[in-house]
């Protein structure tokens, strides 16, 4: 898992930077693309020679593919609330909040379906890094609660309205995500039970996409995600959810 977390973000890194940073033509040229580049690009202002193709008009939404690859990298805050049980009585309640960092990749189509209303879906997977603990006292005996996030994966579909250029757009999905629990407790009462499930969520979310460079894009989210409860084999009762805060880069090919 770590191995995906690091190959990912460094990917996401390299590509964020090589955007950030212009390339000499760019430079160049004052933010635009370069007369033949432009002409390349598929701009013609009816003139035979790419040279009279300048300068660039600016770039547009409207003109990008609709099918397309995005690498982003985020930052979730997972919070799993646990309820212990002993002899069918409640005894405590734990909250173990699971920080760390996410990296995701995605497969997606989305086109503007009338006027400004645009309609896309993808599906992505992605990973975490995320980890947490939590304790508490009673009977006697300490609880100790340990939760990582592992592997997530899933589709979602993506209404939005592009206004001034930038698309604003609503995020619906429906995941998958590894949670990995670990249950153990010392004193009058002892265990240690460890096991990972798979669990379903729904996300629901904001987010935005805005041309940069060529047929490259940054799109950037916030969501919100909740997951179906589980009982783990030691008897704790889990209602789990995640935060989560993602910035990434998108390549929308020409068709």
């Amino acid at each position: 898992m770590k191995n995906k977390l690091h190959l990912i973000t460094y990917l996401t890194i390299v590509l964020i930077t090589w955007l950030l940073v212009p390339t000499s033509s760019w430079a160049q040229g004052n933010g635009r693309m370069s007369c033949e580049e432009c002409y390349n690009q598929g701009y013609d202002d009816g003139y035979d020679d790419a040279e009279y193709d300048c300068p660039c008009p600016p770039l547009h939404f409207q003109n990008l593919g609709r099918i397309y690859v995005a690498l982003a990298l985020g930052y979730n805050s997972f919070l799993s609330t646990q309820r212990l049980h002993e002899n069918n009585e409640l005894i405590a309640r734990l909250r173990a909040n699971a920080a760390g960092f996410l990296a995701n990749i995605y497969l997606g189509y989305g086109l503007l379906v009338y006027q400004n209303f645009y309609l896309g879906g993808e599906g992505f997977f992605g990973t975490s890094n995320a980890e947490g603990k939590s304790s508490v006292n009673t009977l006697g005996s300490w609880f100790h609660r340990q939760v990582s996030i592992g592997n997530t994966y899933g589709l979602a579909l993506l209404p939005g309205y592009l206004i001034y250029n930038t698309l604003l757009y609503f995020r619906l999905g429906l995941l998958r995500t590894a949670i990995e629990t670990k249950d153990y407790s010392t004193g009058a009462l002892t265990s240690n039970v460890s096991e990972t499930n798979w669990q379903n969520g729904v996300s629901y979310g904001l987010g935005f996409e805005m041309p940069v460079y060529k047929n490259f894009t940054l799109r950037a989210e916030y969501n919100r995600i909740n997951y179906s409860s589980f009982t783990t084999a030691a008897g704790t009762e889990n209602s789990p959810s995640d935060n989560q805060a993602i910035l990434g880069v998108q390549y929308r090919f020409n068709y």
